[in-house]
């Protein structure tokens, strides 16, 4: 039964097993002196000069007992404390420093957070410029475009991945990006917000666009270099039948 007992507290909150091993204390502490005392002693003012003992014990004991238990309740607190903060830290650290760009919204639609280079799109000096903002506080062309595709992802709790979309800048350049949008939901699969990941494909999809031009002007140039070969040989087919008749005459 004991050692059932102690594999049931493992299972348990330390509050709860603090309360409990206070509780199982007490009660072995009040039954077994109890019954010590009416056991060996029969006189009257001897017991209760020795309840009175007992009870001085039983509190200078269980404070004891409660001290040291809330200790190493407040120490393995801390322990768990520092390991959340350590690990927030790491996190913190890889979204940070992620060569993409990421941000986050709450059920509402409302920025939450994001990493330094989502600022840098957005035009933006720090973070404080946009948590508890929406796509629609920001002078934006493709603002209704953004919260279409949030709500879409909330809604149907599925992501929507590497698709394309612009931005538009204040200065109007525009900026291609690759879009990863992915619903976020807590531990009972309720829609908690939207996490979205962004890749810059601007230069990449201008060099492309680049190559493809410098191409078709390849091809452009080969086909008036053809064209240019078969007239030649047409003026030189015709150059023959000319010369006979020019010597002729």
């Amino acid at each position: 039964f004991l050692y059932q007992g102690i594999i049931m507290l493992k299972n348990t909150t330390s509050a709860f097993k603090i309360s409990t091993i206070y509780l199982i204390f007490s009660l072995l502490w009040i039954y077994f002196s109890d019954n010590a005392i009416n056991f060996i002693i029969k006189d009257f003012e001897e017991i209760q000069f020795l309840q009175t003992m007992k009870g001085l014990f039983f509190v200078t004991f269980s404070s004891l007992l409660l001290y040291l238990l809330s200790k190493q309740f407040f120490i393995n607190l801390q322990k768990e404390k520092d390991k959340l903060a350590n690990a927030n830290n790491i996190l913190e650290n890889i979204i940070e420093n992620a060569p993409i760009i990421i941000f986050w919204k709450d059920e509402n639609g409302i920025f939450r957070g994001s990493n330094k280079r989502f600022l840098e799109l957005m035009d933006l000096k720090n973070e404080k410029e946009l948590i508890g903002k929406k796509d629609s506080d920001f002078n934006i062309v493709e603002n209704k475009d953004f919260m279409s595709d949030d709500v879409y992802v909330m809604t149907n709790k599925k992501p929507k991945l590497n698709y394309t979309e612009t931005i538009t800048t204040k200065n109007s350049d525009v900026k291609i990006l690759n879009t990863s949008k992915v619903p976020l939901l807590d531990e009972k699969d309720n829609v908690i917000g939207v996490l979205g990941v962004i890749q810059d494909i601007t230069e990449q999809t201008n060099n492309q666009n680049q190559l493809k031009e410098h191409e078709q002007l390849l091809i452009q140039q080969s086909k008036m270099a053809s064209m240019g070969e078969m007239i030649a040989n047409i003026a030189h087919q015709w150059r023959q039948p000319l010369s006979i008749i020019s010597t002729s005459a």
